[in-house]
Formats: structure tokens, sequence, C-alpha cells
């Protein structure tokens, strides 16, 4: 048995960092292979709490701490708590002072303590709302999504959204109305050629 079950890796973009992680740790030099214990284990890769919102939900949802069974409350941001002890070297931070990040962390830490039992409660409380046959089945959809991650995501809403050719379609519409109301177009271009041409454009780039 590896001594190893799983590590979890978080990265601001670890998204497109795992990629190519395989491939180019297998070209680095034997020596620095790693070992057995590891290579056995499962790969978990998250983003960062205070980088996760600025992600696409299709990318943020599959890369959330919060989502991942027993990695907890981590922020993933550890490796940049220690500015304020990094203030007597780099002047650029001085900003994160002991004034600063260091004890701003220590009383949120207190703070999520004595709030513990309440937000418990209120868990409690909102479990018992919902009747046993809905929660069994919102349940087994979180197990299987955990276990296999082509299954239905059920932290991810299912929402229709409109087409290009859809929206296209009701530009032209909203057009002739304009034009059957007697209004001029101020432009050669019309408003919904001019959107269209946006959305080639960004295609384009």
């Amino acid at each position: 048995m590896p001594l190893l079950l799983t590590v979890v890796i978080s990265y601001d973009i670890t998204c497109q960092w795992k990629l190519n992680l395989m491939k180019r740790m297998n070209e680095l030099p034997e020596h620095l292979w790693m070992p057995v214990a590891v290579t056995l284990t499962a790969f978990m890769f998250g983003i960062l709490k205070f980088h996760c919102p600025v992600h696409k939900e299709k990318c943020a949802i599959p890369h959330s701490l919060n989502l991942m069974p027993g990695v907890g409350w981590t922020d993933g941001e550890g490796i940049e708590c220690n500015w304020a002890e990094m203030n007597h070297i780099a002047s650029s931070m001085k900003e994160m002072g002991y004034a600063g990040l260091r004890l701003s962390l220590w009383r949120k830490l207190l703070n999520a303590v004595k709030e513990q039992g309440h937000h418990q409660s209120i868990l409690c409380d909102f479990n018992l709302a919902i009747d046993d046959a809905r929660q069994g089945e919102w349940t087994e959809m979180i197990d299987a999504w955990e276990c296999d991650k082509s299954s239905p995501n059920p932290y991810v809403h299912s929402k229709i959204s409109l087409s290009e050719a859809q929206v296209c379609a009701n530009l032209v519409d909203n057009k002739k109305i304009y034009i059957s109301n007697r209004h001029q177009l101020l432009h050669e271009v019309t408003p919904s050629s001019f959107i269209n041409m946006g959305l080639v454009l960004e295609d384009v780039q």
C-alpha cells in the first residue's frame, strides 16, 4: 500500500498547468522521477479560492477546493501568508506588515471557531427541511460525481442559452419592427450587423 492516498495540488491556473504535467514529469532526469508511492496516488487539482471566481463556471466548479473530499476549508493561499515576515526583505510588500495579513488571518480563524457551532445548527435545520427522498437523490448525485467526473455535475445549474443564430434572428426582427415604425437608421451598418461583426472579430482574436 502506498503511504500517500491522495495528493492535492492548488495553483492559480492549475486548470491549464495540469494539462501537460505528466508528460513533462516523464521528461525529467531519472533521479527526479517520483517514487512509486507517489505515482500510485490519485492527484486532485484545485484553484486557489481568491482566484477561483475569475475562472469560468465550467472551469471553477470542477477545480473548487470546497467540493473536493478530504480537502476541508483550506483556501490554498498559504504560500502567501508569510508576507508579513517577508516585509523585512521586500519593500514592495510593506503594506503586508505586522498589522496586515498574518494577524488578519488569525482573527478570522478565531471567529471561524466561534461561528462553527452556529453554522452547524443552520445546516442541521436546512437538512431537516428537505424530505428524505430528495436528500437521498442529491447525495447519490454528489457521490457519483465525486467518483466519476464524467457524471452530471450536481453543482452546475442547468440553463438554456440562446444560440448565436437565434440572437441574430431576434436582432433582425427588431430591426424590421424599428423600420416598420417609420424610424430611420442613423448609420449604414445596422445594430444587428454591428453586433454580429463584433462576434466575428472575437472569434478571430
